[in-house]
Parts: C-alpha cells; sequence; structure tokens
C-alpha cells in the first residue's frame, strides 16, 4: 500500500527509534513518523492524517488508551494499535477502540503482521468513508440504496476482520506472556 502515513507514539526514545527503523524498512512504501508523546501526536494529527496509530499504552500526562479515544473522534480516523506489559490494560485498549493491542516487548514479526491487518483494514475504513460522502453528495434513491449496500457489506468485513484480530491477539498474549500475566494477577 503505497502513500501511507504510520504515526508511532512512545515515550522512550529508544524505543521510538528503534519501531521507527523497523516500520520504515518492513513498509518501505509508507511515510513513518514519530511523536515522543500522545500530545504531539494530538497536535500533529491533522497535518499527517495517518492511516495507522502505532502507540504505547503507558506514557505520562495521557495514556495510549485516552490518546485511542481523543483520535477516533477524527474526520479521518487511523487504525490505532496500541502496546503495553501489562495484560490487564488489553480489555481497557480493544474497549477505547483499538484495533489490537501487543505485548511488550514486541515480536518483530508480530508487528509486521499486525500492521499489515490493521493498513488492511484502515483501507476498508476510509472507503466507508468515501461511500459516506458519496451519499451526501448524490444522494438519489437508486444510487443512495446501492451505496448503502455495498457500504453494509463494507462494514460486515470489517466487523469479522475485528473479531479475527481479537482472537489472534488473545492467542499471541495467551502464548507469548503466560508468566508475565501470572505474575501480575
Amino acid at each position: 500500500m503505497s502513500n501511507t502515513r504510520i504515526f508511532i507514539v512512545d515515550d522512550d526514545a529508544w524505543v521510538l527509534e528503534f519501531l521507527r527503523t523497523v516500520v520504515t524498512h518492513a513498509f518501505t512504501d509508507s511515510a513513518v513518523e514519530t511523536c515522543a508523546s500522545p500530545r504531539d501526536a494530538l497536535a500533529r494529527l491533522d497535518d499527517g492524517e495517518p492511516h495507522i496509530l502505532l502507540s504505547d499504552i503507558e506514557m505520562p500526562g495521557m495514556s495510549g488508551i485516552e490518546l485511542t479515544r481523543h483520535v477516533l473522534t477524527h474526520p479521518h480516523t487511523p487504525t490505532v494499535i496500541l502496546m503495553t506489559d501489562n495484560h490487564t490494560l488489553l480489555p481497557l485498549a480493544m474497549e477505547a477502540g483499538a484495533y489490537s493491542c501487543l505485548p511488550k516487548p514486541v515480536r518483530l514479526d508480530l508487528l509486521t503482521n499486525v500492521l499489515q491487518r490493521a493498513l488492511d483494514y484502515n483501507s476498508l475504513q476510509r472507503r466507508i468513508e468515501k461511500l459516506q460522502q458519496i451519499l451526501v453528495n448524490h444522494a438519489t434513491d437508486d444510487y443512495s440504496e446501492q451505496v448503502r449496500v455495498r457500504s453494509h457489506g463494507v462494514e460486515r468485513r470489517m466487523e469479522e476482520m475485528r473479531r479475527e484480530e481479537l482472537t489472534e491477539i488473545m492467542s499471541v498474549w495467551q502464548r507469548y506472556a503466560p508468566t508475565r500475566m501470572a505474575s501480575q494477577t
């Protein structure tokens, strides 16, 4: 997918640079930008209109979960992937609207796979936005019905993708961090 923009948000400068390098190499057609805080990401959101927002959850000032809630009110909503080493935050991340929530430290193969699925999901999300704009601009009865039917099909696919992602990420958390999960309960 070309011309995509990926924002990475983390308060740890080393992690931020490492993720930028990995994502830039894995998604060579994407513009990858970094933000050292959620507030910086919110300030730059209008300038960049990212397709993907990859963010740590636990940061000073504003959490990645709060950032997700703010971002989802944006007109061109990016698909949000959160990261944490605390499994108890997984339900909160998903309830806030994150597409996925990765365990930290993040396995690189998992990161690139989830990012690709998130880009696919975002493509459908943007298609829905375009179909809704068509409805506003060309609202004849026959055409509107065709657009509604098409939108409904895309929305069903997006729901299916979210369910699949949730199933996958739950499996990852169970395999990836069983000792960490046991020690945090």
